[in-house]
């Protein structure tokens, strides 16, 4: 019987991992899977030593805040490998934590899978070498990871995003069904707010946009802000922060954000996967990003590439409008969202070239190819 131990530190790694455990376990049914997660790993059979709500945190600043809870999951997570000795360990993102785990698994006689990849390309690219000595197998989202990777003599396998299964192309279809639900006339522009997820994208961006889209139906009557949020998001707190920004109220939508971007004329987006999420639905946007000062200092030394946004990182060019830090304030992103509202055509035109990165994320079946590579390793 198989054992895998596996370590996802966030939901999104939590909700990556259980689609390839669910798949892993229609191809090895006497599979025992283990380690660290949430409830969308739990949800597909994961035994659930560690929980990783405690230790969703993001930045440079925070985890440090978190320290000696990671110190003991880390030890905890060691002596599980210890105790069960898999055959091999899945680290999925979350790779502050997860490279760390990994030294450790090595020095243990562990083989380490890794699935999705830290974000080399974009900051620190000195630590690919790093990474191969630590990994045996890299399961990259993107086809330009596998060169990087491969260059340093770590192997590595595209598998696609899981986006593109979650997402299909006749997804606008809920779009539709949506600007009917909130009574919005083909005459009005939607325009959705995603303000992220986590307390402090909230805390950075909930005031900003729902400012800015006050200042853009000033102007422009017949647009219609909806804030969309995670489901599990205090929205009546979201929607009285909005409304103090504001001056007004703006509809608040929990669990449907992929619906209301769906619906949109433009979506204002805080960046991330979301970004990635908007092109796959083909729909025009302006990503933006503020964080702590001190965080954003040092990112600004170790970014490397010219586009933040994920989306525009995997189009390989600035499709669609980046807003950073300073640049994220009420006046300026209205200004912003005002231009594309007017400007038919430039909306058109990063729709299009935005809609063309399904082709780069491949083709259905992402999270089962992930598993099939995870079983190869399991039966070497």
């Amino acid at each position: 019987m198989a054992k895998l131990l596996i370590s996802a530190g966030e939901s999104s790694g939590d909700q990556r991992a259980a689609a390839l455990l669910g798949a892993l376990g229609k191809q090895l049914p006497g599979l025992r899977a283990f380690g660290m997660g949430g409830t969308a790993l739990r949800g597909a059979g994961c035994r659930i030593d560690v929980d990783n709500s405690q230790l969703d945190v993001m930045g440079f600043v925070e985890p440090l805040l978190k320290l000696p809870e990671i110190m003991r999951t880390m030890k905890k997570l060691v002596a599980l490998a210890e105790s069960e000795k898999p055959d091999a360990a899945l680290l999925c993102d979350y790779p502050g934590f997860n490279l760390r785990l990994a030294a450790r698994l090595k020095k243990r006689g562990v083989r380490v899978i890794y699935y999705v990849s830290p974000q080399v390309w974009a900051w620190a690219p000195g630590r690919i070498r790093r990474i191969a000595r630590l990994v045996d197998k890299m399961l990259v989202l993107f086809p330009f990871e596998v060169d990087l990777y491969s260059q340093a003599g770590l192997e590595a396998e595209f598998v696609g995003h899981p986006l593109a299964d979650e997402l299909p192309a006749d997804y606008a279809g809920r779009g539709r069904e949506l600007r009917s639900e909130l009574d919005i006339s083909g005459e009005e522009q939607l325009l959705a707010l995603l303000p992220g997820s986590r307390p402090m994208e909230l805390e950075k961006h909930l005031a900003v946009f729902s400012a800015a889209a006050s200042r853009v139906t000033a102007q422009r009557p017949a647009v219609r802000p909806v804030i969309a949020v995670t489901a599990r998001t205090d929205t009546v707190s979201i929607a009285r922060a909005a409304a103090a920004a504001a001056g007004c109220e703006i509809p608040v939508v929990a669990g449907r954000a992929r619906e209301v971007v769906a619906a949109c004329d433009l979506a204002l987006v805080v960046s991330g996967t979301a970004t990635l999420e908007t092109a796959l639905l083909g729909r025009p946007m302006i990503a933006c990003y503020r964080t702590k000062i001190l965080n954003y200092l040092l990112g600004r030394l170790l970014v490397t590439i010219p586009c933040i946004a994920l989306a525009n990182v995997v189009a390989g060019r600035p499709v669609a409008p980046e807003l950073w830090q300073f640049e994220v304030t009420p006046d300026r992103v209205a200004e912003s969202i005002l231009a594309l509202l007017e400007d038919d055509a430039a909306r058109s035109r990063i729709a299009t070239a935005l809609g063309a990165l399904r082709e780069k994320l491949g083709v259905h079946g992402a999270s089962a190819r992930a598993a099939d590579a995870v079983r190869r390793e399991l039966e070497r």
